[in-house]
């Protein structure tokens, strides 16, 4: 009977219950005092049936041990607590009502009945009040459950032989009275709760300003009950395809707003790789904050593009937008799509190119802007003071050999030293050894300790403190603390083949970049990088020939095959893997520099942004620069760490294109982006130098002409690095002391 009556009760908080922390603390106690005055009473009644019997030591430890169980399962969670703690209170009350004697009914009507209507009174009243506030209803049903099931199993033994009829209520016992007063109120709840915990999703055609229609699915309560806090998730993928993420904010307690951008599925317009997103995002939220159903309060989460829509959104302001989670994103598409000034062909473009269904205006219209000027305002919060907007505290998530790696960490920069007072210091950021997603390796190395340490809580944590009611934000866990502990976790790399090795680990800090010395190493005469300034001078020469590019091996690759072969007389159209991948293929090649340092005695960390700045010189009036930095093993590999490009007509910023004269010298800046990795000791680190890097960038054709999909000529460059007292080439590494 007893696990017969258990059983409605755990599934009912297994298949809709939720877990609060906050709320365990005071549950655990409830249960606690509850467990143990009913077994007390157990034990005291066995003593006076046998006056002489000695409670048993081992008795004790099992009725300690079934509170502490109950106890930690509580903290666990929520749904095993409650049921096992239940289940526990309802067999010591039938033990103890069979155990107590004729002339102690009375008493143990008294003592028992007070206990459940502690626990089922109290507590579920507790559990509504909560959850009204913490706007899911759903926790009452329990509560509900418990109170109908418990009043139906145990009337028998609250009732005596010479029980007086129904009518004659006002002569029972107070313990009955108040159990039945609460079953009767708790049950007569149920009309509310059940229907409001039921969710209905409406699906709306949201104006935009420019009259725009955008499809937008809400996921509410059928019967509102008041205003809740809004997940806002805007996608270019359907909104069909995250809706299990819309059931599950929902079951959290919060309203849940999904979104097609302008131009995918079932929303009108063209897509236009996002860049009106501030616009419609704000739009949105307007929107949003006109319903009946919101509070005032927004979050937004997601990853990758459903992350760049975020960052837009808090650069444009958007009204009532107070915390988010963005994975692998970037708050400037200029930047993802001219990187360096070069066109990302084969990773952005291929991305636009496939979310407009097969059409290249998009892309041609972004090839006919090659300046970051205004027209990229709504897509970029570098122009315009967009990061000055931002009042939105939020949790950045990073790989360093994603595509949108030093993207994502600018735009935590930018939101934690430059947002509104609200958003400044109030931001977190988790680098990992990881490319566009989290994963056990990067490339072909696979990292030690590689799994997230913080953001799944960080998010957690940053949407709570926001979006939930402070006086159940926990004063003993995680909300109150989230700002006093270190704000940026990053993940240093290093030699995976050493056990010695004493990088591969995550480590902490609150600034960003950390401290470090940017230390040049000069490319020499022959051949080679070192800390000394060059003396003697050389000019290094190739010929670059845009029709045979070299083939893109690893890096911050979004669309590649690892089962590609290389193939030195073609390139396909797809990378060749991504992150950590040896670069040993590339390095025959006619058209490749390579410099490397002498092997390392000692270990160097090099952690922050690494540039290469290279004098350089060409036949041409327009040609491009990659720079490679690797770390080359014992054993002969060639470890890609980070790369980057730059287009020589951008040299002088990238709001305005620049021709050389033949034959004159420009010192050029390569950004690599960022790294934090270690340089084993009895490893060389290496610099690689070329022009080209396809498919990820397209080549440069080297005439000069405006950047476009297609050219229709092309010439082979003879380009050269220049090194000397008189033109310092040099890699610049941050490293640390």
């Amino acid at each position: 009977m007893l696990i017969a009556m258990n059983v409605p009760f755990f599934f009912i908080q297994l298949f809709t219950g939720q877990d609060y922390w906050d709320l365990n603390v005071y549950v655990v106690i409830i249960l606690e005092i509850v467990l143990c005055h009913s077994l007390a009473f157990q034990v005291v009644s066995q003593a006076k049936q046998n006056p002489g019997a000695k409670v048993a030591g081992g008795q004790v430890a099992w009725l300690a041990m079934k509170a502490g169980l109950a106890g930690a399962l509580a903290f666990l969670s929520l749904w095993l607590g409650i049921g096992i703690a239940l289940y526990a209170f309802l067999a010591a009350g039938a033990a103890s009502a069979r155990l107590a004697r004729r002339a102690e009914r009375k008493a143990w009507k008294g003592l028992h009945g007070a206990a459940a209507v502690l626990l089922l009174l109290l507590a579920p009243a507790a559990l509504f009040t909560a959850g009204m506030l913490l706007r899911f209803t759903i926790e009452l049903l329990f509560g509900i459950g418990g109170v109908v099931t418990f009043v139906a199993a145990n009337a028998r033994s609250f009732r005596t032989p010479a029980r007086p009829p129904l009518r004659r209520i006002k002569e029972w016992p107070l313990a009955e009275k108040a159990a039945l007063v609460a079953g009767v109120c708790l049950v007569s709840l149920a009309g509310v709760t059940v229907p409001a915990a039921r969710m209905t999703v409406d699906e709306v055609m949201l104006p935009m300003r420019d009259g725009t229609m955008l499809a937008t699915s809400v996921y509410r309560p059928a019967v509102q009950l008041g205003g809740l806090p809004v997940i806002l998730i805007r996608t270019p993928y359907s909104r069909a395809y995250p809706a299990n993420m819309g059931e599950s904010w929902y079951n959290k307690g919060y309203i849940v707003v999904i979104q097609d951008v302008r131009g995918t599925f079932d929303s009108e317009g063209t897509f236009d790789a996002l860049v009106s997103g501030g616009n419609d995002a704000f739009d949105t939220c307007e929107w949003i904050l006109a319903q009946p159903w919101c509070d005032g309060r927004i979050g937004s989460t997601g990853m990758s593009a459903l992350a760049i829509t975020q960052y837009l959104a808090a650069g444009a302001g958007s009204p009532g937008l107070v915390a988010q989670a963005m994975e692998f994103g970037t708050a400037d598409m200029y930047d993802a799509f001219f990187r360096g000034g070069k066109y990302a062909e084969s990773d952005i473009g291929y991305w636009i190119w496939l979310n407009s269904k097969g059409s290249n205006a998009t892309i041609d219209e972004f090839l006919a802007h090659p300046a970051k000027d205004a027209w990229w305002d709504n897509a970029s919060l570098d122009i315009g003071g967009d990061y000055a907007r931002v009042d939105t505290r939020a949790v950045h998530l990073a790989g360093w050999f994603d595509i949108f790696q030093q993207n994502t960490i600018d735009a935590f920069a930018g939101f934690y030293y430059n947002g509104t007072a609200r958003a400044r210091g109030h931001q977190k950021l988790v680098i990992g050894p990881w490319g566009h997603g989290v994963g056990s390796r990067a490339g072909q190395v696979p990292f030690p300790d590689w799994k997230d340490p913080a953001f799944s809580r960080w998010r957690e944590a940053v949407l709570t403190e926001a979006l939930e009611p402070p006086k159940l934000s926990n004063a003993l866990f995680d909300v109150p603390s989230l700002w006093s502990e270190p704000n940026i976790a990053y993940y240093v790399m290093g030699d995976v083949l050493d056990p010695s090795c004493s990088a591969n680990e995550w480590r902490y800090t609150n600034d960003w970049p950390i401290l470090h010395v940017d230390a040049p190493l000069y490319l020499q005469a022959d051949g080679t990088l070192a800390w000394a300034a060059p003396v003697v001078a050389k000019n290094y020469s190739y010929l670059y020939d845009p029709q045979h590019p070299m083939q893109t091996i690893g890096g911050t690759n979004l669309v590649f095959d690892e089962g590609l072969p290389y193939n030195p007389a073609s390139v396909h159209n797809k990378s060749i893997g991504w992150g950590m991948w040896d670069q040993r293929p590339l390095l025959n090649r006619t058209d490749v520099l390579v410099f490397n340092t002498s092997v390392l005695t000692a270990p160097l960390e090099v952690t922050g942004r690494v540039k290469a700045r290279l004098w350089i010189s060409s036949n041409c009036t327009d040609t491009d620069f990659v720079a490679k930095l690797c770390d080359v093993y014992p054993t002969g590999q060639s470890m890609l760490v980070c790369d980057g490009i730059a287009s020589v007509r951008k040299r002088n910023g990238l709001d305005k294109d620049e021709l050389m004269a033949l034959g004159t010298a420009y010192e050029i800046e390569v950004d690599l982006w960022s790294t934090a990795y270690q340089f084993n000791a009895g490893h060389r680190i290496q610099l690689v130098v070329s022009s080209s890097n396809a498919p990820k960038y397209q080549p440069c054709p080297n005439t000069g002409d405006p950047i476009a999909r297609t050219y229709a000529s092309t010439a082979v460059a003879n380009n050269s690095i220049l090194v000397g007292a008189a033109y310092a080439s040099r890699l610049v590494l941050p490293v640390v002391p």
